[in-house]
Parts: C-alpha cells; sequence; structure tokens
C-alpha cells in the first residue's frame, strides 16, 4: 500500500492597515503570525515577490497598498493573502503667536518669529522702520499643513522723543526776537533735529511770548529723513524781551567865532530805534523853559 501526504495551503497572517500624520519615521502595514512558508510582499497585483516588507515616510509616498502571500514550503501550497494600504497624511502645525511690539532703532530687527519644524519664514522676516503692518508667513513643506495660512503680524512702534524749543531772553533792542533752534530728549544717537516755530513765534517790545514748534524734521547719520520713525512730543520754549535802559549820549563841541550861530552836537542814544530826544539849554547859567527836538545853538 501508498502513503500519500498531500500539501495544505499555508496560514496567511493577519494584516492591518496604517494610517496616520506624517512623523517622519517609515510606516508598513501590520503583519501578525502566518506559517508554511515565506512571507512576501509586492506593491502590484503583478511583478516580483520580495521578502521584505515595503515601507514608505513621505506624504508623497502615501498611499501604497501592499500585496501579501505566504509562499509554501515543501509541506504547504503558496497562499495569497490579500491586501492591506499604507496612508500617510499631512501633520498639522500650530502657527505662532504675534512676538512682543519692538521699538525703532535706527537698525534692522527680526521679526523674532519661530517657525515651526516643517515649515519655513518668508514675508517681512526683518526689518528697520516704525509700522503696525509687518506680516512674517510660515510655509509648510510637503509632510506638513496649516489649519489656515499662516501669517504673523509684527510691530515696530515709533520711538518716543520731546523735541523742545529754544528760549530766548534780551534787552530791548527794538527788532523783532525769534528763535528757530530746538533740542531732542530720546533721538538715537546720530541723529539730528530741526524745527520752524509758528508765524507767532516772535516778539518786539518789551514782555514775553511763547516759542511754539510748527514742524519736526529728524534725519539720521545719512541724512535719511526719519522723522516718522519717532513719535514726537513737542515742547514751547519762551522769548523774552527786558525793558532796556537807554544810554543818551552828548558830546561837547568846541568852535571858533565865526560870526554865525554854531550847532551843538545832537544827542546820541544806545540801544537806537530813532526815538524823540527832546533838549533843554542853559544861556549865561539860565535854563529855558521849554522843550526843543533839535540840537540848540548859541
Amino acid at each position: 500500500k501508498t502513503v500519500t501526504i498531500s500539501k495544505v495551503d499555508a496560514t496567511c497572517p493577519t494584516l492591518t492597515a496604517y494610517s496616520a500624520a506624517y512623523d517622519g519615521s517609515a510606516h508598513g502595514i501590520g503583519v501578525s503570525g502566518g506559517s508554511g512558508g515565506t512571507i512576501q510582499y509586492r506593491t502590484s497585483t503583478s511583478g516580483s515577490w520580495s521578502n521584505t516588507k515595503p515601507t514608505i515616510t513621505n506624504v508623497s509616498d502615501s498611499p501604497i497598498t501592499t500585496y501579501v502571500q505566504v509562499a509554501g514550503d515543501g509541506n504547504h501550497n503558496t497562499k495569497d493573502c490579500g491586501s492591506k494600504t499604507v496612508t500617510i497624511s499631512k501633520k498639522t502645525l500650530t502657527c505662532p503667536s504675534a512676538p512682543a511690539d519692538k521699538t525703532y532703532s535706527g537698525k534692522a530687527q527680526a521679526s523674532g518669529i519661530a517657525c515651526p519644524s516643517g515649515s519655513s519664514a518668508g514675508g517681512d522676516t526683518t526689518k528697520t522702520n516704525a509700522s503696525d503692518s509687518y506680516a512674517q508667513t510660515c510655509t509648510p513643506d510637503n509632510n506638513h499643513q496649516f489649519a489656515s495660512t499662516c501669517s504673523v503680524t509684527w510691530k515696530i512702534k515709533a520711538k518716543a522723543v520731546t523735541v523742545t524749543a529754544g528760549s530766548t531772553t534780551r534787552d530791548w533792542n527794538g527788532s523783532a526776537l525769534t528763535n528757530s533752534t530746538c533740542t531732542a530728549s530720546g533721538l538715537i544717537s546720530g541723529h539730528t533735529v530741526a524745527c520752524t516755530m509758528t508765524d507767532a513765534s516772535t516778539i518786539t517790545l518789551a514782555g514775553t511770548a511763547a516759542n511754539t514748534i510748527n514742524t519736526v524734521t529728524i534725519k539720521d547719520a545719512s541724512s535719511n529723513t526719519v522723522t516718522g520713525n519717532y513719535s514726537v512730543t513737542k515742547a514751547a520754549g519762551t522769548l523774552k524781551v527786558n525793558v532796556a535802559t537807554p544810554t543818551v549820549t552828548l558830546q561837547a563841541k568846541t568852535a571858533n567865532y565865526t560870526g554865525s550861530a554854531i550847532a551843538a552836537n545832537s544827542a546820541t542814544v544806545s540801544p537806537n530805534s530813532n526815538p524823540t530826544i527832546t533838549y533843554k539849554y542853559y544861556t549865561n547859567d539860565t535854563c529855558t523853559t521849554g522843550e526843543t527836538t533839535t540840537a540848540p545853538s548859541a
């Protein structure tokens, strides 16, 4: 008699699909158990089988379907075990928050916004001038995404500065007193300030007047106008004219007899603004009772 032992089918492993967000690691289908031969894989319905399980890492390679068989040994028939799919989706990143406001410094300043790993910075990453509307973007790579466009607004605030008009005090001299100078507290080193005053910032007669700033111009060390980068507070100066104490000078006059009247020297006044000078004079120790506006003669 003959003993015949027939092959039986190999036993398939349990297959598990994989689906998750990108994590930087390689992933394949889950394979557990199986017997009666060698487990083999391929990623299409035709073609050669491999003993190495296929894996993928990047979203661009997803999805991938892995077909499985158990290639039977001497006692088992080869068994087709079906397929499962590996799906890798994009990892969702968190868009960074806006940074603390910066203050104008006259130099380029970085936004301070750190885009998360898996994205790259673009847009307004470094700026110099004051503005409330700078925007840095974070752009994801092929394995990542944001819930919506990631654009972060950041600010460089204007630098506070106080500009004070010049003050001047002097005695009256008949001319208008003005002062177009000004000084600034809080300017960046190397920056300069210039001012114009209002039309009312002038005084001629004795008294005081405000020296009020009309316009302010601030320039950097390269003479570029940077006024817009400052928050300017204006402070008035004072113009003061004191009552002057005049000095009257009358020179003596000596002349030879000519038979004609000889006029005395006219008096002079300092400061001079064409004042009216009146004279009284003596004749042989007798003072005239009247006054005259012309130098007397004898």
